[in-house]
């Protein structure tokens, strides 16, 4: 069977979560799938390995909404699959795509007007073009039965896995290594409404005014570490930086990192907090776990369904006093640690891409199946 495949997520220099979950799921696909026929359509040459299989469709402009659908209809794959929201205009064989979540209906306001019209035009097509659709999480199938509409039987969950990151420098950069001997409270994610950082800085000077760290004969107190880029409300969680660190907490903020710093700073973490509002899935819960890192998380969402049992939940996300708390139970706590990172590396052989390959694949050749049943665009 011929499976033709959107890659043209793998040609970005900096990829978003997203991306990395094309890129892995489609390199797991060419890996274990060895009876089927790929075309990965692209604008421009990919790398290594899937060049062997790459069909570039020249041109940027307009290139998912003219240019792919010229080469779906030019040269018809039996299935075709788009690892992200957007598809081709036009159905010319039956169609998979994968809905990753829905903050766009959840947080709104943490979207422009032209990004919320491209999502509903996404999905407008999803349903017109009647897609069989991949989503990572129970939570976010049962978010696509409520908010959408979408029947059961287009719905598939199958869970991602660990993108990994490389090993830690040895030795570290300087501006990390700096902090190597203090508690690192390590929180990943865009600075926006949505992921929640601004209860767990107003934490930060309660931590410093109980002072845990004195009963534990440590000089200093935790560092918290914010990794990043600016979303929505970004100025809201810089002016409580400002007030946290008036009040003398002590805050670090990176705007961006790649793999490589993203695994310095877990190989130093004490603890990854995850206090987010909502999560499709939760990658770098996943990361952590792999590094032996314990995890503090928001008990919502999908976000149960990637820590399992291994995190240590947060009873009120919101509140200050209750993340201040819990950040206290866990940091001072090395019995509790050691626990909750046996625990992780359990939870962590629950999810890998072999499985979720597999699963996708089995998506793929079923919707062919039921091509006989649907009228397919001559």
């Amino acid at each position: 069977m011929i499976i033709g495949i959107n890659a043209s997520d793998l040609i970005s220099q900096h990829p978003t979560g997203v991306q990395r979950y094309s890129e892995y799921v489609i390199r797991y696909l060419l890996n274990y799938s060895s009876d089927q026929q790929f075309r990965l359509y692209s604008p421009e040459t990919l790398p290594a390995p899937f060049d062997q299989h790459q069909v570039i469709v020249s041109g940027q402009k307009y290139w998912t909404q003219l240019r792919l659908p010229f080469e779906l209809w030019r040269r018809r794959p039996d299935v075709f699959f788009q690892p992200s929201y957007m598809l081709p205009p036009l159905r010319f064989c039956p169609e998979v795509v994968t809905i990753h979540d829905l903050a766009w209906i959840k947080f709104p306001d943490g979207y422009s007007k032209q990004q919320l019209n491209l999502h509903q035009t996404a999905i407008a097509r999803i349903k017109k073009q009647k897609a069989e659709i991949i989503v990572p999480s129970q939570s976010t199938y049962n978010d696509c039965q409520k908010l959408l509409g979408l029947p059961n039987n287009s719905l598939h969950k199958i869970p991602e896995a660990l993108i990994p990151l490389p090993s830690p420098e040895n030795p570290l950069p300087e501006d990390i290594e700096k902090f190597k001997d203090r508690q690192i409270i390590l929180s990943i994610g865009r600075l926006e409404k949505r992921k929640n950082q601004i209860p767990l800085i107003k934490a930060m000077p309660i931590i410093k005014k109980r002072q845990p760290w004195i009963d534990h004969n440590l000089n200093k107190a935790p560092v918290l570490v914010l990794i990043g880029q600016k979303g929505y409300m970004a100025g809201d969680v810089f002016k409580a930086i400002n007030e946290a660190e008036g009040a003398g907490a002590e805050i670090k903020h990176i705007s961006s990192a790649n793999d490589q710093q993203l695994a310095n700073w877990l190989s130093i973490a004490s603890v990854l907090i995850y206090p987010s509002l909502y999560e499709g899935f939760g990658l770098p819960i996943l990361q952590a776990f792999s590094f032996g890192v314990p995890v503090l998380a928001a008990n919502n969402s999908s976000i149960p369904e990637v820590a399992g049992q291994a995190a240590q939940y947060i009873n009120e996300i919101d509140n200050p006093d209750s993340i201040s708390q819990t950040i206290i139970e866990v940091l001072y706590n090395s019995d509790r640690q050691k626990i909750m990172v046996n625990e992780g590396n359990k939870q962590l052989a629950n999810f890998s891409w072999e499985k979720a390959s597999a699963q996708t694949l089995s998506v793929l050749l079923a919707s062919k199946s039921k091509e006989k049943n649907e009228k397919i665009p001559a």
